[in-house]
């Protein structure tokens, strides 16, 4: 993936202009935003390849909420969103994951640590795409998982998933039958050391499950204390 275009919007004017020059510096085209409303307007004319923001925005709208809004709409459903909050909140956390957010960053992070978790996660659409390229569509069940268009249905019903959510069932579905460890999932989901957060798996797949549900079939089962086994 050639360098990627972000998306910036921060409650502190400074730390946000610190940060787009990192980000500036290091090759990627930034573009910065005074408040949650004016990205979420400019969504709409253009959409970037990432998006950081804060959990607090200076207009106060929540990036929680703001992150609800871009996985309820199917043009910004997948994009990539790094969430940040001034310290750590394990009720935020789970939020800003449940919404769709592809990480929960608590300040200070250094600019190495930074460009190296955004460099992972595209690294990681790339493996993804080129990947999609050259695997046929998948069908387990009543499951159909279409790699190259990223778009997973049931029943001929197109499931409602974001990006996360989609890679976590194409890894399971293309290893059904097999026990995953959350390492191994956080490793070829996520790309980057999640070390002691596995609640991040758990989260997914708890929303994962949500969006497979409707007849009462179980498609991923629970091996305790190890991972999760999707049932083919």
């Amino acid at each position: 993936m050639e360098k990627a275009v972000i998306f910036l919007a921060m409650q502190e004017q400074e730390e946000m202009a610190s940060v787009a020059e990192t980000l500036t510096n290091a090759g990627y085209t930034t573009s910065v935003f005074s408040s949650g409303t004016d990205l979420l307007c400019q969504l709409k004319f253009t959409l970037p390849d990432f998006l950081l923001m804060d959990i607090s925005l200076p207009d106060h709208m929540s990036g929680i909420d703001l992150c609800r809004m871009i996985r309820d709409n199917p043009e910004t459903r997948c994009l990539p969103v790094f969430l940040f909050n001034n310290a750590y909140d394990e009720i935020n956390e789970v939020l800003s994951y449940e919404m769709g957010a592809d990480a929960y960053i608590v300040r200070p992070v250094s600019p190495r640590t930074l460009l190296a978790r955004i460099k992972s996660l595209l690294r990681r659409i790339s493996f993804y795409q080129d990947l999609s390229e050259k695997d046929s569509v998948l069908r387990v069940r009543d499951l159909t998982i279409d790699p190259a268009r990223r778009v997973a249905s049931k029943k001929g019903k197109t499931l409602r998933l974001t990006y996360k959510e989609f890679e976590l069932l194409y890894v399971l579905v293309r290893h059904a039958g097999q026990v995953l460890t959350r390492g191994s999932l956080l490793d070829t989901v996520w790309g980057y050391d999640y070390f002691g957060e596995t609640r991040t798996v758990d989260v997914h797949i708890r929303s994962l499950r949500k969006a497979l549900s409707g007849d009462g079939n179980s498609y991923i089962e629970t091996v305790r204390g190890i991972g999760y086994k999707f049932i083919s």
